[in-house]
């Protein structure tokens, strides 16, 4: 009986120094803009090297209406989408530095979906 309990304590004091950070993961491409949807994980682009990525997305409201707008550059082309429904409005109160945010728009410019997610393994924004 001993001998398994002096086993036992010396696997944990063994253990006790090992630390897990938890699941990490960068994108490839920190904006990726496909047909009508775009992809945007406001950390990655923002610790990106070559500073081009770029990606947010604004909620107005006045006395006069509502309006959000979600934008979005990979360095080559940019998408752009314009609402002025109080879904989109809601779904951009979950935004934060780190979330990952996808929209989608219509051949008139107006969003036909936002999508915001927060992930604890997405890359956080840096300095």
């Amino acid at each position: 009986m001993r001998k398994v309990l002096a086993l036992s304590l010396a696997v944990a004091g063994l253990g006790g120094g090992i630390a897990f950070a938890g699941y990490h993961w960068s994108p490839t491409l920190p904006v990726e803009i496909q047909d009508e949807y775009a992809h945007v994980y406001l950390g990655a682009a923002r610790n990106s090297p070559n500073g081009y990525e770029y990606g947010s997305c604004q909620s107005y409201a006045s006395q006069y209406g509502a309006l959000v707008s979600c934008f979005a550059y990979d360095g080559e082309g940019a998408a752009f989408c314009w609402s002025d429904q109080e879904p989109f409005r809601l779904a951009l109160a979950a935004v934060d530095n780190d979330s990952r945010i996808s929209f989608g728009w219509d051949k008139e410019g107006r969003c036909t979906m936002i999508t915001v997610e927060q992930n604890s393994s997405y890359e956080s924004k840096g300095p």
